[in-house]
């Protein structure tokens, strides 16, 4: 029990950050319907854990300790180079097209809008900082709140 606690205790907090954690919070602050949206979330996410934790049990159970931990290992320093490798634009995200209402100065067809209020992105997407990357723009360069209004008001479907 004591092993459960610590590492709940230990785990929970740096999940916050999660989105889905994120938004087990704001649903019911939201609806203000609490009882039934937190009792919700509490089973899919214990579902979703043992629909999980089930075959890496079973494929747990069908290896010995050492090689348990040496493809744990392995998992670990394949999903670290992976997250370590920036983002490319496929062929297809860069295409043009001739019937798009916004283009990009590269021709790129443009069919959503996301727009950051903040200073920097969060993301480091290849669109935020692309290839050739120096800096951030000086804050002059920014646009005010009411020009950002004035822009989303001009794009509004």
């Amino acid at each position: 029990m004591e092993a459960f606690l610590f590492s709940t205790g230990v785990v929970a907090p740096a999940e916050i950050g999660d989105k889905t954690q994120l938004l087990s919070f704001v649903l019911p602050a939201k609806f203000r319907k609490p009882l039934p949206i937190i009792p919700g979330i509490l089973v899919a996410t214990l579902a979703y854990h043992a629909a999980a934790g089930a075959p890496g049990a079973r494929i747990a159970s069908l290896l010995s300790p050492m090689v348990l931990r040496l493809v744990v290992g392995l998992s670990f320093l394949a999903m670290t180079v992976w997250v370590l490798v920036p983002d490319r634009l496929d062929e297809e995200e860069t295409s043009h097209r001739a019937d798009a209402m916004l283009v990009d100065r590269y021709g790129r067809a443009i069919e959503y809008l996301r727009l950051s209020v903040t200073d920097r992105c969060d993301l480091r997407c290849a669109y935020c900082i692309p290839e050739g990357f120096k800096d951030f723009e000086e804050p002059a360069h920014w646009l005010t709140f009411t020009e950002v209004e004035r822009l989303l008001g001009g794009v509004r479907p």
